[in-house]
């Protein structure tokens, strides 16, 4: 798996959580380190990952389905900068 997909499953896994949670969100923010990754996230072409974004399509769809007030944040941040957590998730998607 390159670290293209391992973004990509990142973003899925996190939608699925949040879809998972029995609280109440008006808010959800992913953030990731790869531009490309979100970028293609809701591509309609084919390309690289299509299947996994496809699948973010579908959680994406679900969850703004199920609370019309929900907002769905998705966020490019700087890899290796030190910001806080970055290191530990860094790490986290390379065991994904």
């Amino acid at each position: 798996m390159k670290v293209y997909d391992g973004e990509l499953v990142g973003i899925a896994r996190a939608l699925t959580e949040a879809s998972r949670s029995r609280l109440s969100f008006k808010h959800i923010w992913v953030f990731t380190d790869n531009q490309a990754a979100i970028s293609n996230s809701h591509r309609l072409s084919p390309h690289p990952g299509q299947q996994i974004s496809q699948q973010i399509q579908q959680l994406t769809k679900d969850l703004l389905s199920s609370d019309l007030d929900l907002q769905l944040h998705l966020h490019w941040v700087p890899s290796h900068t030190g910001i806080q957590g970055n290191d530990e998730a860094d790490r986290l998607a390379k065991q994904a």
